[in-house]
């Protein structure tokens, strides 16, 4: 755990390329055993709008991806804001912006309110977006018509 905070205390550093090889070794490392990364989930979305590196953004925004029903209403405003602001913004890497929406999705289900805003971004992007976000933004429109419908 101790040598696991030095790797997340790297990614954070924004001193590239060190930042972006630590971050890939706490997404593995969250990925394998996942409580290592449990008690860091508050500082990761506080710290994920200062980040510049994509490949670090995209790292954390990735191991986000279990822990969703487990966030508190404060860190799931601020994730849910973040994510909604990369999907909207077209100069993001594409991956922040996949993961993005997937995230997004993810919290719908939990907080079924966005799920509305989310469809209508969703569509609004898709004619102008690059084949992995329409391919993303495809499947989670059928799921969010799906549960709308079935409300």
């Amino acid at each position: 755990p101790e040598t696991f905070r030095d790797f997340f205390d790297a990614s954070l550093a924004q001193e590239y390329p060190l930042s972006m090889r630590a971050s890939r070794v706490v997404h593995l490392c969250a990925v394998e055993e996942p409580e290592l990364i449990r008690p860091y989930l508050g500082e990761v979305i506080e710290v994920l709008p200062e980040l510049h590196a994509v490949s670090v953004i995209r790292n954390f925004l990735d191991l986000l991806d279990p822990f969703t029903d487990e966030l508190s209403e404060d860190q799931t405003g601020l994730l849910v804001s973040y994510c909604f602001a990369n999907v909207e913004d077209a100069s993001k890497a594409i991956a922040i912006r996949v993961l993005s929406l997937k995230l997004l999705y993810l919290v719908s289900r939990r907080i079924p309110e966005i799920k509305p805003e989310l469809l209508a971004i969703i569509r609004y992007n898709l004619p102008e977006s690059t084949p992995a976000f329409k391919a993303q933004s495809r499947q989670i429109i059928r799921r969010l018509e799906k549960e709308i419908i079935r409300g």
